[in-house]
């Protein structure tokens, strides 16, 4: 539900920025810009984890970037649980 919802705020803010005559177009193109410096730092700051998954290492760093925590949080979990078993 999480991805979902963070994926309809990508989706209104990139309509705003290619319409910006649209209401609240300026809060979209902010909301855009905001999520895009915000994610892409945690995309350096989850990396070593990110890497640790022995999986795609640019699908991880994709989705972390458009969903940022949500997505390193299942990550953790994952990692978790193979440690566990």
């Amino acid at each position: 539900m999480a991805k979902k919802i963070v994926a309809a705020i990508w989706a209104w803010g990139l309509l705003c920025v290619i319409s910006p005559g649209l209401p609240l177009a300026v809060i979209g193109v902010t909301a855009v810009k905001a999520m895009a410096v915000v994610h892409a730092i945690e995309c350096a700051f989850f990396y070593k984890t990110l890497r640790e998954t022995g999986e795609s290492l640019p699908g991880h760093l994709l989705q972390t970037f458009f969903f940022g925590i949500i997505h390193y949080q299942t990550v953790k979990a994952e990692l978790a649980a193979r440690q566990e078993a």
